[in-house]
């Protein structure tokens, strides 16, 4: 696929639709269309920050990705 080829193909963990945190998906999806105009958002910094001020366990995890473009 040429989307895969160029580097196009994003994916999303899919409990961000229906969470509180859904923002920060937002943020993704934002860096991912228009990154020069969302440079200076950052999802992962986001998301992190979440945990270590509102929730009860350690940030782990893979919630966003962008996959390499291939040869």
């Amino acid at each position: 696929m040429a989307a895969v080829r160029n580097g196009d193909f994003h994916s999303i963990y899919h409990q961000f639709y229906t969470s509180p945190y859904h923002f920060v998906a937002m943020q993704a999806f934002a860096n991912w269309i228009h990154p020069d105009l969302f440079a200076d958002l950052d999802p992962e910094a986001t998301m992190r920050e979440l945990h270590e001020r509102f929730l009860p366990t350690d940030y782990s995890g893979v919630f966003w990705g962008t996959l390499e473009p291939t040869s």
